[in-house]
């Protein structure tokens, strides 16, 4: 057990004035007087001696106690004082249980008992020494939210929601790494969807006793969380503290974990008063056990609130102990201020407390766009007379976006609501990305902090409007960054001295991380000390440097990235028919390259770091499409047979290719002036504000597959979209000025509905208003024959002397079937292996070819390696296996020399001209073309026929238009016949 020490004031801190009797309050004295029947009641006994919290709490914050100590401390201290000041009484309910006692449960956190009896064993009680007043258990109801309406389902997509952009969360995550790692929220509402995509794999329970993770105090006794609110009050507000889903980021700390009770809108019968006694006493040491703190919340969220209209008197202090006692241990306790706006003095009670600056801390709802306006149902300051101090009672202390606040619904959906209750989950969400940056701030801290960061609004200074302004995430998370210092530097190429950007630099086993700027320059956030930064970026080896990094100081880091060496593979692309596929477009599936496009003659190229497997998508518009899987190991010449697909180009000039459905405000119609490949692509019709137009197809997708299409859009950002569904479901959306862009989906089996459709909100237009689709792939389509490629063709090895080599051959399978294969060699001194197997449909399988030159003559040795296989048009295929063994010598049996090559640059790397130098075996048609790094053609050299032997040729560093290419790795292609070279040069200006 971890040892402590209890930091305790003298005296213990206890409020204990002269002895007199206790009393009934004068809401349970008006219930008495009007209770028609002799049924047995339920009240809170309050005890008369009380620990004094608020001075605890406070000599804990002047002293700087860590926060497990502190909680140690205020549990124990409570709970030591509980059981001295209610044995008498406890002993006292237990000789009259079963008379006019039906049951009771002492309480330690408000120092009280929970009494269910009769009216005269109450009043007995009440008189007591030891007793300072007896509560009733009233049933008041949620607050409902000011508006609420569904999320249609075109809204999925949304991305980061506006109100989580508008305080700042999103530069806290991308600026200073924090996305609320480590932290725990408590949600004390009317329960929480633990299905929900957007937050269930995050509810501590997966990983914990559900006992200290899910509180069911409505009496439904289940073990999983669950929302019965007819409008998933406590859902909505659970996403906007912590839901993250694809394309949905709702929540303000979306790697922060949940745990939640239910004690909210339970009803006529329900036991609201007494329930929330036991929830804040369950929030404040979930498991029990004080010498633990990874059960107890960071944040408490409180989106209730009572009034005289329920019942309760103004400034009502049933929960002040329990609330001041769940602080002091740990948790920040935060409340909506109520939608009782825009009068004067309409917070909710607990929240109108004013008894400190500190106490209870209040939120008040604005719209999500600046100037951040107050919302008109916000309720205002000050807190009534009765709350505190005249100097502490400007009310509330700060305000959050709470007006079309999108978040989760029960079911896995999504809905829109307006209320302080939607603003007071931000605020709880940047409390839980505060915990996050510094795990042991205490909540005094925590609120100063809050007030001291927000964005001033309204009359200069705190008002009863927006309390000290709206919340500002990335200033509060910046302030309480303690003992962190600030590495800055530069990310180069270590070869070339030129910035790399976009390198993603992160300090190990920290939060902290950031991206290299286009200069190469990086800035990030890291705890004092000793420290690893690391860097990684495409097409470079991984980088690590210790560094010591001082506090509130800065460390100087030059990343010096060594690139990884290129693989080039490159060959034709052929259509369905067997011609070559013009401009055809390659691809990369997830790497950061550009697009590659074929030649007119269908060749192409693409250079990617070697050493793994890439998939390349390759695709000739609506003629044809290719996935593969293809090893980046070494240079490759590789040819790529694309498939017939189930496509629609509109290459119709109109919407009859398919069976379309149009509608909407206006129909979809076919244009040639804006196309990604062909004459023809759709665009969405024209249509006015608040209206949509779509277009719909079904298809009959077979066993399933991916479709793919490209989009374009021209429309205002973030406020009108195309969207994408696969069924009813949304899968896709974009909006603002977007190029022709590639997207793919994974669908179901059977006929699928296909649906685009161009929807605009209210706000205004931008661009030309529309959307533009073109070259959808449908799934279903295609050959489900195997199709066999081998490559290389030629499998050659060169040995000065006898020895043994194994060099890499592959078979792809770039049809729709599995391929079945074996092999056969004829050849004494080459082995392969496997020698059989079942290749899948865009996959490959490597062949070892083991050349043993050992006891053969020096020469050209040459062996035909047959395959065969199940693909229809080629059921048999060759590989030349080539052996050179000895010094210039010749092919045995065989006179042809093997002297196709390219030999060098010198220079290399080189400023301003290098010259290249290849070979030929015959005078014949050569080709030798520059590429950049992206396979897009620069500068054609060679282009006719060369003479046998050696050749040279300079490059000047010009494109083919007489301009100056930057510095950077550019490819020498040399193309013979059916034999392919490669090799990189170097520019440096």
């Amino acid at each position: 057990m971890r040892l402590v020490k209890l930091f305790l004031p003298c005296a213990i801190l206890l409020l204990a004035g002269s002895v007199l009797a206790g009393e009934l309050s004068p809401k349970l004295e008006l219930m008495l007087a009007e209770k028609q029947n002799d049924d047995p009641i339920t009240v809170l006994v309050v005890m008369h001696e009380r620990v004094d919290i608020l001075a605890l709490d406070q000599s804990l914050h002047d002293q700087r106690v860590d926060l497990a100590d502190r909680h140690v401390t205020v549990i124990e201290t409570l709970k030591a004082a509980a059981r001295s000041a209610q044995a008498d009484l406890t002993t006292s309910l237990e000789a009259r249980r079963g008379t006019d006692v039906v049951s009771f449960t002492p309480h330690w956190l408000v120092n009280g008992v929970i009494v269910t009896g009769s009216e005269a064993a109450i009043r007995e009680i009440a008189a007591r020494e030891d007793v300072e007043i007896v509560e009733p258990n009233l049933v008041p109801e949620v607050i409902e939210p000011a508006r609420r309406y569904e999320a249609d389902s075109a809204d999925r997509g949304i991305g980061i929601t506006p109100g989580v952009v508008s305080i700042g969360a999103r530069r806290v995550w991308d600026e200073l790494g924090i996305r609320g790692e480590g932290a725990l929220i408590g949600g004390l509402d009317t329960g929480v969807d633990g299905d929900h995509p957007a937050f269930a794999d995050r509810w501590r329970g997966n990983h914990a006793p559900w006992q200290e993770c899910w509180l069911d105090v409505v009496g439904s006794v289940s073990t999983f969380p669950n929302d019965q609110h007819f409008w998933s009050h406590g859902t909505h507000c659970m996403g906007t503290m912590c839901g993250v889903a694809d394309d949905d980021t709702i929540g303000v700390a979306p790697a922060a974990e949940w745990i939640a009770a239910n004690a909210i809108d339970q009803g006529a019968g329900g036991g609201f008063d007494i329930d929330i006694v036991t929830c804040f006493e369950w929030f404040a040491d979930p498991d029990g056990d004080p010498q633990t703190m990874e059960d107890v919340p960071d944040v408490v969220q409180n989106s209730w609130g009572v009034h005289e209209g329920f019942g309760y008197p103004d400034c009502d202090s049933r929960w002040w102990d329990v609330i001041d006692g769940c602080e002091a241990a740990g948790p920040v306790v935060v409340f909506a201020a109520g939608n009782e706006g825009p009068g004067s003095q309409t917070l909710r009670s607990p929240g109108d407390r004013a008894t400190t600056i500190y106490n209870m801390f209040t939120v008040g709802a604005t719209n999500h766009t600046y100037p951040y306006n107050i919302a008109s149902f916000s309720s205002r300051g000050p807190a009534g007379p009765n709350c505190g101090p005249e100097e502490n009672r400007v009310k509330p202390e700060v305000s959050a976006p709470g007006v079309s606040i999108y978040s989760a619904d029960n079911g896995g959906g999504y809905q829109y609501m307006d209320g302080t209750s939607m603003a007071c989950p931000h605020v709880c969400g940047v409390v839980a990305l505060m915990r996050s940056a510094n795990p042991n701030l205490d909540v005094i801290t925590i609120k100063q902090v809050l007030m001291d960061t927000s964005l001033d609004r309204g009359t200069p200074g705190e008002d009863n409007v927006y309390g000290h302004g709206f919340i500002d995430a990335y200033e509060a998370v910046f302030a309480v960054m303690g003992g962190f210092g600030t590495v800055e530097g530069t990310v180069t190429d270590r070869a070339t001295g030129l910035p790399i950007p976009d390198a993603y630099i992160f300090v190990e086993n920290s939060n902290q991380s950031t991206y290299s700027e286009s200069d190469g320059s990086f800035s990030v956030f890291a705890p004092a000390g000793a420290q690893v930064i690391s860097a990684a970026v495409f097409g470079y080896e991984n980088f690590s440097q210790d560094v010591e990094v001082p506090e509130d100081g800065v460390a100087n880091l030059l990343v010096r990235m060594t690139a990884l060496p290129q693989a080039t593979v490159s060959g034709t692309v052929f259509l369905p028919d067997g011609t070559p596929a013009s401009e055809a477009t390659i691809i990369v599936q997830d790497a950061p390259v550009a697009t590659v496009i074929a030649d007119p003659a269908g060749d192409y190229s693409v250079s990617l770091p070697a050493g793994s497997d890439y998939i390349l998508n390759a695709s000739a518009g609506s003629e044809g499409v290719l996935t593969v899987n293809v090893p980046f190991l070494a240079d490759l010449e590789l040819d790529l047979h694309l498939g017939s697909t189930l496509a629609e180009g509109y290459e119709t000039g109109d919407l009859t290719g398919m069976d379309w459905i149009v509608g909407g405000y206006s129909d979809w119609y076919v244009q040639s002036s804006e196309v990604h490949t062909g004459d023809y692509a759709a665009r969405s019709g024209v249509i006015p504000g608040s209206t949509f137009t779509q277009m719909q197809t079904y298809v009959d997708c077979g066993d399933g597959g991916d479709i793919t299409f490209w989009h374009k859009t021209s429309s205002q950002a973030n406020g009108d979209y195309l969207r994408f569904y696969i069924g009813n479901t949304q899968v896709g959306s974009w909006s603002g000025e977007t190029e022709w862009t590639q997207s793919s989906f994974p669908t179901g089996s059977g006929t699928v509905s296909f649906r685009w459709r161009y929807q605009t909100d209210a706000s205004g237009s931008a661009g030309q208003d529309c959307a533009w689709v073109d070259d959808i792939v449908f799934p279903g389509g295609g050959s489900t024959e195997p199709l066999i490629v081998a490559a290389p063709t030629i499998v050659a090895v060169e040995m000065a002397t006898p020895g043994q080599i194994i060099a890499p051959g592959y078979l792809f399978n770039q049809g729709g079937g599995n391929l079945n294969w074996s092999l056969s060699e004829s050849a004494s001194w080459l082995n392969i292996s496997p020698t059989s197997g079942v290749v899948a449909p865009g996959e490959y399988v490597a062949l070892n070819f083991d050349f043993n030159a050992f006891g053969l003559p020096d020469g050209t040795h040459q062996a035909t390696v047959t395959i065969n296989s199940d693909d229809p048009a080629n059921p048999t295929i060759n590989v030349l296996a080539r052996l050179v063994l000895g010094e210039g010598s010749v092919a045995v049996g065989d006179q042809t020399p093997a002297a196709f090559a390219l030999l060098g640059a010198v220079p290399n790397p080189f400023n301003p001209m290098t010259t290249v130098r290849f070979s030929l075996p015959e005078s014949r048609h050569a080709v030798l073309a520059v590429y950049d790094v992206r396979g897009q053609l620069v500068r054609t050299l060679v282009d006719g026929v060369s003479a046998a032997g050696v050749n040279e040729v300079r490059w000047d560093g010009l494109d083919h238009a007489g301009r100056a290419m930057a510095s950077g790795t550019y490819f020498a292609r040399l193309k013979s016949g059916d034999q392919i070279g490669v090799m990189p040069l170097t520019l440096v200006r």
